[in-house]
């Protein structure tokens, strides 16, 4: 059986690698709002989103699906969760992710 703290470390450094990727995504957003030239978007032409929009959204329900885990755990575990930099998005409440899809998310 896993052990609850170890679970807990793995959780945080996925929530950091997810972190790191939104990171990325929101510099690269940045870069193509400013005009930067990027090649065409299929994905944009025909479902209307970009699939940077879609990615960004997406990693941002990750990085909170992974704060609810850990926060979870913090808590049955009695170990305290230092607060985040990066408020959730409005957008990042689309809907539940599932701790299976999550994992699944992350092995991947």
């Amino acid at each position: 059986m896993n052990d609850p703290k170890k679970v807990l470390e793995e959780a945080r450094a996925a929530r950091e690698q997810a972190r790191l990727l939104l990171r990325s995504l929101l510099d690269a957003q940045t870069a193509q709002n400013k005009g930067v030239p990027v090649p065409k978007d299929l994905f944009k032409r025909v479902t209307g989103q970009s699939s940077l929009d879609n990615a960004i959204v997406a990693t941002r329900r990750l990085v909170e699906t992974y704060d609810r885990m850990i926060g979870d755990g913090a808590v049955s575990s009695g170990a305290s969760e230092p607060s985040h930099d990066d408020p959730p998005s409005p957008r990042a409440r689309v809907g539940p992710m599932t701790f299976a899809a999550t994992y699944a998310a992350r092995i991947a």
